[in-house]
């Protein structure tokens, strides 16, 4: 057993690469951070801040990403599923470290190491994703039939540590990607629509009784009905949301061009 492929498996893995899907992803890069720039040189230089300061952080950060990228394309992923566990504790003692560093700005989702800020719940997403997917995956003597009520017990219960961490830290939003990615996985793994429907019921009632109860914090609520209302509190809570409406007519559907949104070079 081993996580990486042979001389046999690497050959392989050249053969099956796809050289259309690495350059389209190196081209939606150099977009991102072109577009990083033009929204924040202004800006930072306004402040008499190094305008390339954003965009040389996020080109750091791209060029680590590659390197993993094509370390992990040699990886044999079907091996995963042996290390499930390895990664699962791996990803809970994460989680759980960040109650152990300082708050930044009410919450505990970062690692601070020599000023790098790391937050696990980032890496727990694709981590929960292989835990999971070694948790639903069939043998080969099973059929393909429904996903059977076991399996679908053991991943809720796989889930429930992580899920209360992050809910702690608090995270709404990487929790509500959690909800999402496990229905979907649960849909590929063979989940019955009543299985689904029953899982859907029991979300409704606990977001429920999680605002009567107020155990969601307030800015938590107002982010999710403030879209309802953005001109409640436009300063505040629906800020974003306007700002973009105003951005998005603003530019309409070829954008004002490079350096020239209003958004953001009005500091």
């Amino acid at each position: 057993m081993t996580l990486f492929a042979h001389d046999e498996g690497r050959r392989a893995v050249a053969l099956r690469s796809d050289p259309i899907l690495f350059i389209a992803m190196v081209l939606l890069i150099v977009a991102g951070i072109t577009m990083i720039y033009s929204a924040t040189a202004g800006p930072l230089e306004a402040e008499g801040l190094d305008p390339f300061l954003a965009m040389r952080k996020q080109a750091i950060w791209a060029v680590i990403g590659i390197l993993a990228f094509l370390l992990l394309s040699f990886l044999d992923y079907k091996e995963l599923q042996h290390f499930a566990w390895a990664i699962y504790v791996v990803t809970i003692a994460a989680l759980a470290a960040t109650f152990f560093f300082p708050e930044v700005n009410g919450a505990s989702r970062w690692i601070l190491i020599g000023g790098v800020s790391i937050q696990p719940s980032e890496f727990a997403k694709p981590a929960m994703a292989a835990v999971l997917a070694a948790s639903l995956a069939r043998r080969r003597e099973e059929d393909d039939g429904p996903l059977s009520w076991r399996k679908l017990v053991r991943a809720l219960v796989l889930l429930a540590l992580p899920a209360v961490l992050i809910v702690l830290q608090p995270d709404l939003g990487t929790m509500l990607v959690f909800m999402f990615m496990v229905a979907v996985m649960l849909w590929s793994a063979g989940a019955s629509l009543r299985q689904l429907g029953l899982l859907m019921g029991l979300g409704g009632i606990a977001a429920w009784l999680a605002v009567r109860l107020d155990l969601l914090k307030a800015y938590q609520v107002a982010r999710l009905t403030s879209f309802a209302d953005p001109d409640a509190d436009p300063l505040g809570d629906a800020y974003n949301q306007l700002q973009s409406v105003t951005a998005i007519g603003s530019g309409q559907f070829a954008g004002k061009g490079l350096f020239q949104g209003n958004l953001t070079q009005l500091s």
